[in-house]
């Protein structure tokens, strides 16, 4: 379980990224995961891919109504979110306080989230 929640914690930092690799401290993709697997079949990466874009869906959902709390539900108690020309926000409680903070001034009324790729990385005697 814990493996899913990382992998959710990234799918929202993914949207903050920027395309121009000005804004960003280095030149990497804007989001990755590892997650560890177990043996994997075309199946179930298509499996994940759908679980992906479902929780894609569910975020813009939360977004745009604005629900804190449903935002907040994607970050474990130790994310970090990190948006381009801000400080770093560490743990779910300073995240909800920020996502607040925004959300006060700031109206949500569209939201586009993409996954570019989807890779299952096999780690053999990962706990």
């Amino acid at each position: 379980m814990r493996t899913t929640l990382i992998a959710l914690a990234v799918l929202p930092c993914a949207a903050c990224g920027t395309k121009n690799a000005g804004n960003r401290p280095d030149s990497t993709a804007p989001a990755a995961a590892t997650v560890a697997a177990s043996p994997t079949s075309p199946a179930s990466v298509a499996e994940l891919r759908r679980f992906i874009d479902s929780a894609q869906l569910r975020y813009i959902a939360a977004a745009t109504k604005g629900d804190v709390g449903a935002i907040g539900s994607f970050y474990t108690d130790d994310a970090a979110v990190l948006t381009p020309n801000a400080k770093a926000v560490h743990g779910r409680a300073e995240i909800d306080k920020g996502n607040t903070q925004m959300l006060s001034t700031t109206k949500i009324t569209a939201l586009k989230l993409s996954t570019d790729e989807v890779r299952v990385q096999i780690v053999h005697g990962a706990v």
